[in-house]
């Protein structure tokens, strides 16, 4: 029997304030034993906990933000705010803010950004004896099976240079 996860008593204190006041560092302040200096910090590693996202999701949706409820409304403030009359009173600033807001809270920024890495092969095998060939094959295939282990943890983006080359 799997077990249940669920957001910790402290993450949902902070999701909570969090999505009252909008500021990260304020709900982590209020919701975990911190100095102001670290707040921002355990802000960023509480959001980006599964289960803290989920309980936040599963707040927003049970509150009525939908996906489609979100387009509608950042669509409506964005019109809105853009509007001659409005202009007395908002600014367009007021709708990038709203849209900036609740794009952190549907966590479409990403986490982390990843490094995409390229690399070349080329090796030179005229006039080597068979035991230096046998020891440059030794070392490519140990690098080869390196840069796989890379593949493995992570989506590596890349081109393939030469797909003559044997899968290991």
């Amino acid at each position: 029997m799997s077990k249940l996860i669920t957001a910790s008593y402290k993450q949902r204190k902070f999701v909570h304030s969090y999505l009252r006041t909008g500021n990260k560092k304020q709900a982590a302040l209020e919701a975990y034993e911190t100095t102001p200096k670290n707040a921002s910090q355990v802000a960023a590693a509480t959001l980006a906990k599964p289960t803290t996202l989920e309980y936040m999701k599963r707040i927003m949706d049970t509150a009525g933000m939908t996906d489609d409820a979100v387009a509608n409304g950042l669509k409506a403030i964005t019109e809105a705010g853009l509007s001659a009359n409005s202009l007395k009173q908002a600014t367009p600033a007021h709708a990038l803010k709203a849209l900036e807001m609740t794009s952190k809270l549907k966590d479409l920024f990403p986490a982390e950004k990843k490094k995409i890495e390229k690399s070349t092969l080329s090796v030179k095998l005229e006039g080597l004896s068979m035991e230096e060939l046998q020891a440059k094959l030794n070392k490519l295939s140990d690098e080869a099976r390196s840069f796989s282990k890379l593949l493995s943890k992570d989506v590596i983006e890349g081109e393939v240079i030469n797909e003559n080359m044997p899968k290991l």
